[in-house]
C-alpha cells in the first residue's frame, strides 16, 4: 500500500521534469514534500564549525622530491579529509570568475531556452535535476547542467548551450582539426612533467634526426607520432605565439620518447622576445564576437593538473609515480557539472545535495567566491568547508580510495541551502577508463595492511545504481 505521503507515480514524473527553479516559481514559498530530508539527524544545521582543510601549493607540489614537506601535507590531507584546496595552479583570477559567470548566464535563461538541453531519461548529460529511481526517494533543492567533456569524441554536443555564447562549440570543433591542443597557463602547467612539455619561445625551429623518430605531439588528449621529412625544419609556435595571437595559434604539448637500439640526435633553436617587452595579445584578435572556449579551456587545464596530483599522490606513498595514473589510463572520462542552488524556504530541512562521496578518481571543485555550503562529515561530525576565492577544492573518489588501499579516503559530503541566496559551483569529475581494472596498488598491500577492496570495472555504472538510492556504492567493493 502506497504510504500516504508519497506522491503517485504521475508525480514523480513531473517532478523529475520540473528543474528547482520552475519549483519555485509555482510553490507560493512552500517547499514540496519531496525535496524534504528525513535523515536520522533532523534538522539540518548549517553553523558547523569550519573545517581545517590544507592548503597546497601547485607550483611547489610541482617541485616536490619524495621527502618535500608539500608531498607530506599532501599524504597528511588526503588520508585525514580527503581534500585539499589547491593554490598556485596557475589559472588566473579573471579566467575562473568568467566560468562562474557563463554559469550564471545559462541558469538565469529563460525556462523555454534552458529546455533545449533539458536530459532524457536514458541521459545522464543535459539540464535538469535528479535520476528518480524510487517514489520515496528525497530530490536534492539543485538544477544541474552536466556535460562530458573529454574524450572529446564523446561529447554529446547537442547538449552544450548555445547562449550563452561562451558554450558555443564552433570554435572548438574549428580548433580540434588543428595539430595543437594546449594552452598557455601562466607558464606552469605545461610544465607538469619533464616528459611533456610546451616551448616558452614565440617560434621554435628543430632539425630532426634523418632517420630515427621520438617526438610526440598531443592532439586531442592523444600521442602522435611526428613524421621524420629528412633536411625539412619543424617549425612550432611557443607559449609567448599564442599569447600574442590570443589564442588562435595553439602551443603545442609534446615529448620525446626513447629508443632501445639507436641513439637520436636533433638540434632545437628557441626564438624568445626580447625580455623587457610586453608579450600580450594583438587588438586586432580581440573582439566580442569570437566566443572563448572556456569550458574547453578549464577542462583541459584540469586534464593536466589532474595528472599531476595522481602522481604526486604515488610520490606522497613512496610509490613509483605513474602507478595511479596506468590505472587511471589515457582515454579517461571527465565530466564538467554546473550546480545552482536557488534560495530556499525550508534549509533547515531541505539539502542542496545528499551525503554522498564521489565516484571518480579526483574531484575539482570551483566554488561559489561567497557563499558557503559544502560540508563534510569527518569523525562522524559535520563541518563546514570554507572558501578561497580563486582557490580549487581537490578531493579524492571512491576509485582513488580503492587504487589506494584506503589509505587515502573518499570524504563523504553535503550541500546545504540557503534562505537568502543562489549558490553557483563546477564540480568536474574524472573518471578512470570504464574498462580498466580498478585496484589497490601491490606495493600498499602487506600482513600489517592487508588488501581491503575487490578488483572493480565500470565503477561509475555502480556508483550511479547506488548514489541515488543513498547507498554507499564503495561498500559493493569492500572485501
Amino acid at each position: 500500500m502506497m504510504d500516504e505521503k508519497s506522491p503517485p507515480p504521475a508525480m514523480v514524473e513531473s517532478l523529475v521534469s520540473k528543474p528547482v527553479q520552475e519549483v519555485v516559481a509555482n510553490s507560493s514559498n512552500q517547499v514540496p514534500e519531496r525535496y524534504i530530508y528525513k535523515g536520522e539527524d533532523g534538522a539540518i544545521d548549517a553553523s558547523f564549525p569550519l573545517l581545517e582543510v590544507p592548503v597546497i601549493d601547485i607550483l611547489r607540489l610541482l617541485n616536490s622530491s619524495s621527502d618535500d614537506d608539500e608531498l607530506l601535507k599532501l599524504r597528511s590531507a588526503l588520508a585525514s579529509c580527503g581534500c585539499f584546496q589547491a593554490i598556485n595552479h596557475g589559472m588566473e583570477s579573471s579566467f575562473l570568475d568568467k566560468l562562474q559567470e557563463i554559469a550564471k548566464q545559462f541558469f538565469v535563461l529563460p525556462i523555454e531556452e534552458k529546455h533545449k538541453y533539458s536530459r532524457t531519461v536514458e541521459d545522464l548529460e543535459g539540464y535538469g535535476n535528479d535520476s528518480v529511481l524510487s517514489e520515496h526517494q528525497i530530490l536534492d533543492w539543485t538544477d544541474r547542467l552536466y556535460l562530458i567533456v573529454s574524450p572529446e569524441d564523446q561529447r554529446k554536443l547537442k547538449f552544450w548551450p548555445q547562449n550563452p555564447e561562451c558554450f558555443s562549440m564552433e570554435n572548438e570543433q574549428r580548433c580540434s582539426q588543428d595539430l595543437t591542443s594546449t594552452l598557455h597557463v601562466q607558464g606552469l602547467i605545461v610544465h607538469l612533467a619533464s616528459n611533456h612539455t610546451a616551448d616558452g619561445t614565440a617560434i621554435t625551429f628543430l632539425l630532426q634526426d634523418k632517420e630515427v623518430e621520438g617526438l610526440q605531439i598531443l592532439n586531442d588528449g592523444q600521442w602522435f607520432r611526428v613524421p621524420i621529412i629528412p633536411h625539412a625544419l619543424l617549425i612550432n609556435v611557443g607559449d609567448q605565439a599564442e599569447i600574442m595571437s590570443n589564442g588562435m595559434f595553439k602551443s603545442p604539448v609534446h615529448r620525446v620518447v626513447t629508443n632501445s637500439e639507436r641513439e637520436r640526435i636533433t638540434l632545437a633553436v628557441f626564438c624568445m622576445p626580447e625580455s623587457n617587452n610586453e608579450i600580450e595579445p594583438v587588438e586586432g584578435l580581440i573582439d566580442e564576437q569570437r566566443p572563448r572556449e572556456i569550458l574547453h579551456d578549464y577542462t583541459t587545464k584540469l586534464a593536466m593538473l589532474n595528472e599531476l596530483v595522481l602522481k604526486s599522490m604515488a610520490k606522497s606513498l613512496n610509490l613509483e609515480e605513474n602507478c595511479f595514473l596506468n590505472q587511471y589510463g589515457e582515454r579517461g572520462t571527465m565530466f564538467a557539472r554546473f550546480n545552482f542552488y536557488p534560495p530556499c524556504p525550508r534549509p533547515d530541512r531541505t539539502l542542496g545535495l545528499k551525503p554522498h562521496a564521489d565516484g571518480s578518481a579526483i574531484t575539482f571543485l570551483l566554488q561559489d567566491k561567497e557563499v558557503e555550503g559544502l560540508q563534510i562529515l569527518k569523525d562522524g561530525q559535520w563541518f563546514r568547508v570554507p572558501i578561497i576565492p580563486h582557490a580549487l577544492l581537490i578531493n579524492v573518489g571512491d576509485q582513488a580510495e580503492i587504487m589506494s588501499n584506503g589509505m587515502f579516503k573518499s570524504p563523504v559530503h553535503r550541500v546545504v541551502t540557503n534562505s537568502e541566496r543562489e549558490r553557483i559551483t563546477l564540480a568536474v569529475f574524472c573518471m578512470p577508463e570504464s574498462n580498466n581494472e580498478i585496484e589497490p596498488v601491490e606495493g600498499l598491500i602487506d600482513e600489517k595492511r592487508p588488501r581491503l577492496y575487490r578488483s572493480m570495472k565500470d565503477y561509475g555504472n555502480i556508483y550511479f545504481q547506488n548514489y541515488q538510492l543513498g547507498k554507499r556504492p564503495i561498500d559493493a567493493a569492500k572485501l
